[in-house]
């Protein structure tokens, strides 16, 4: 039981982490494209599609391993 508990901490822990690095990406992104970069705009929307995904990725192999 402790073991599953630290592994899915663990599991946790590393989709937080993948998580951020795309908030940051994000960030960086919606920066440039506050000053008027098209191109930063289509890279944010693109993030925000990739992290929607992986959200629902995520919440789905939690679920399944409940």
């Amino acid at each position: 039981m402790k073991r599953e508990t630290a592994e899915k901490a663990e599991t946790l822990l590393k989709l937080m982490r993948e998580h951020e690095h795309l908030e940051q990406r994000i960030r960086d992104a919606y920066r440039l494209a506050k000053d008027g970069d098209q191109d930063a705009l289509h890279k944010l929307t693109n993030v925000c599609l990739e992290l929607n995904d992986q959200v629902k990725r995520h919440l789905e192999e939690n679920l399944a391993a409940l």
